[in-house]
């Protein structure tokens, strides 16, 4: 059983499941000829502006009490600011991003071995996954395609595509996508290094493309 989302988490970071349920909610809402119209909005700051924030937050404070020990003669006033930037490493830095940044580093070296182990493949790809299985995902001559080192893992014909949804980045610093509802039902998700490129191909195919909109 699916976990429901906690309140006020982010629509692109649904379980997918529950995610295409908003997503089919949503098409039925505007129409399938207007869904280019009509694109589904999030809120996400991204990893730069996450740690510009919190080191300036951190940073302000220990400017505040630096003016304050300095102004008394307690302390010199380079020291409140640089105790809270190790307050920040402590509590945010090291716990947070250091695991984050490591997880970061596994997946583009896993992404890297897969891609170098690919023959190579004439037509545009770019690096990416589908589900667990990373490879090249090719977006050219009306298919997409994921390309493995075995071969041709997934072919998606752009005509058998119903719809297709831009997906942010999911998590701290996971990788943009689409996903791709096709006419039989089946649900494809793809997530890229530059889902721009993808979505303004689909789009150029003539494929309905349901846009998200950053709010931040």
């Amino acid at each position: 059983m699916t976990r429901p989302p906690l309140p006020r988490t982010p629509r692109h970071e649904f379980p997918p499941e529950l995610r295409r349920r908003h997503t089919l909610d949503h098409i039925r809402e505007c129409g399938i000829g207007a869904v280019a119209q009509h694109p589904v909005t999030y809120r996400r700051w991204g990893p730069a502006k996450s740690i510009v924030v919190t080191v300036g937050v951190f940073l302000g404070l220990g400017v505040l009490m630096g003016i304050g020990a300095s102004s008394d003669g307690e302390v010199p006033f380079v020291v409140p600011p640089l105790a809270a930037l190790g307050a920040w490493a402590v509590l945010y830095g090291l716990p947070i991003l250091l695991p984050l940044a490591v997880r970061d580093i596994r997946r583009q070296r896993r992404l890297h071995r897969a891609v170098s182990a690919i023959p190579r493949v004439g037509g545009h790809t770019l690096p990416g996954e589908v589900g667990d299985t990373p490879g090249l995902v090719g977006y050219d001559a009306g298919v997409l395609r994921l390309y493995t080192a075995r071969g041709v893992a997934l072919e998606v014909p752009f005509p058998s595509i119903y719809v297709v949804e831009e997906l942010p980045p999911k998590g701290f610093s996971g990788l943009p996508g689409i996903d791709v509802l096709a006419m039989d039902g089946t649900w494809t998700e793809f997530r890229v290094t530059d889902n721009g490129k993808l979505l303004t191909t689909l789009e150029q195919a003539g494929t309905p493309v349901l846009r998200a909109v950053n709010r931040f």
